[in-house]
């Protein structure tokens, strides 16, 4: 019956991981989409435009949301595989009504500052802001009711509406307006569609967290540890800041100092080097499930070989899209976004570096979250999100866009660094490259020749 039982959890584990592998891997096609048909149809400046305002109304989303998503994820599961149904249903009531307090407030003091400081946005573009504002709570509440979608152990579907389903409404909105309606697309229009694109991914949510919810067990009174939920919630609040300082720094900083159409040209370069993320991301989601156990049984050799071979395979299929990128990114970025966007290359090259150099050192920052020492996780990344702000201060202003390139490019070198440092004092595991080459038929298979 045990045995039955485990066969059972391995096969529908394997099947989870295959999904959610298809689902993740379309994700980043659908987002690399959505990004070569925006950067067309608006070009540099409005392109630009349009990034600076989502990237403003991400920033908001980090406060806005009080560190809630991932404790919702892991409470949800655990108040509901304890039994403490009112503790469930005081969560449920509170976090959604806490979130959409905060970001509310939030998107009403953004407001305040463009009505007080008008001349923060120029006259022309302020409508944009103001609809990126309102993006603030719907973004919000969809992570909040997509949390409680993944805590009741619904991961695929949650990722189906937050990385699939919106994304496609959002490209085909955009189709829709420009080729189907004929309607000039400007950085407003796109704002405004891409409300409507997260607006519906907060519907398929909702339908999806009221159809999985056990609604019997819930109609208790309800529980709520309003102190344990804050202390629980403040370092991940704290997490989320740093990671968004450490990976859109760049933009904040390059729409400071320069005029919009960098912005839109330094998005291009970010979206054309970030495809060499892909298969160390796809490597992630299929052996995440897998570390935590293996570490908790002992097994280290199996988990060395694990992260080894997941590297290795990962450095081999990224190394020749290294190459094209840096050999032929010019005529790439013609071809696929445009003329305009060819001054993107040179920080699209320099950003291709950093991004192989994180592929080669492996899935560092998973190992440190699934066996227990996130903590020093937290501490890499917060020592090299200082570095990346300091770096783009001063790199900014004399290099321009190839500044924040080469800005980003040492922060991920610091930050990976630091991270299979961490890992290695820790847990004694190699999770790069280096440990790929080191494994036992490699070293035979050398000796050979």
């Amino acid at each position: 019956m045990t045995e039955d039982h485990t066969l059972n959890l391995r096969k529908r584990l394997s099947a989870g991981v295959i999904v959610s592998f298809f689902v993740r891997s379309s994700a980043i096609g659908l987002s690399l989409a959505v990004s070569i048909v925006l950067a067309r149809l608006l070009g540099p400046e409005s392109y630009g435009v349009f990034t600076y305002a989502v990237t403003i109304a991400s920033l908001l989303f980090i406060p806005a949301v009080l560190g809630f998503p991932q404790l919702l994820v892991r409470l949800t599961a655990s108040y509901r595989q304890s039994d403490r149904w009112g503790e469930l249903r005081g969560l449920l009531q509170f976090a959604p009504a806490a979130v959409f307090a905060a970001s509310a407030v939030l998107a009403l003091c953004g407001a305040g500052a463009l009505i007080l400081w008008p001349g923060l946005v120029s006259e022309a573009r302020v409508d944009v802001f103001y609809l990126a504002l309102l993006v603030v709570p719907v973004m919000a509440l969809t992570s909040i009711v997509s949390s409680v979608v993944r805590g009741l152990h619904k991961v695929i579907l949650a990722q189906l509406a937050e990385l699939i389903i919106r994304p496609l409404i959002f490209l085909v909105l955009i189709l829709s307006v420009a080729w189907g309606l004929e309607l000039s697309l400007g950085p407003d229009m796109a704002i405004a569609l891409y409300l409507v694109s997260w607006l519906v991914a907060f519907l398929f949510c909702v339908f999806f967290m009221m159809r999985n919810l056990p609604w019997q067990r819930l109609s208790v009174k309800a529980v709520y540890p309003l102190p344990t939920w804050v202390r629980s919630a403040g370092p991940l609040l704290l997490s989320g800041g740093m990671f968004f300082l450490h990976s859109r720094t760049d933009i904040l900083m390059i729409g400071i100092f320069d005029p919009p159409d960098q912005v839109g040209i330094y998005q291009v370069a970010s979206k054309g080097s970030g495809v060499l993320l892909f298969f160390l991301t796809l490597n992630a989601a299929v052996i995440a499930p897998y570390l935590s156990s293996l570490y908790s049984a002992g097994k280290n050799e199996v988990m060395q070989k694990v992260l080894s071979y997941s590297t290795g395979l990962a450095f081999a299929a990224t190394l020749p899209a290294l190459l094209i990128l840096v050999l032929f990114g010019d005529h790439i970025l013609q071809f696929v976004f445009g003329q305009p966007y060819v001054p993107a290359y040179t920080a699209m090259a320099i950003l291709a570096v950093g991004y192989f150099f994180s592929v080669s050192m492996g899935s560092c920052g998973l190992v440190l979250n699934m066996t227990g020492f996130e903590t020093k996780g937290a501490i890499g990344l917060g020592i090299s999100s200082v570095a990346n702000v300091l770096l783009n201060l001063l790199l900014i202003p004399r290099f321009g866009i190839e500044g924040a390139a080469i800005a980003t490019c040492l922060s991920i070198f610091l930050w990976n660094i630091l991270l299979v440092c961490f890992v290695w004092q820790s847990t004694r595991l190699d999770t790069t490259i280096i440990g790929f080459f080191r494994q036992p038929v490699l070293r035979e298979l050398r000796l050979r020749q």
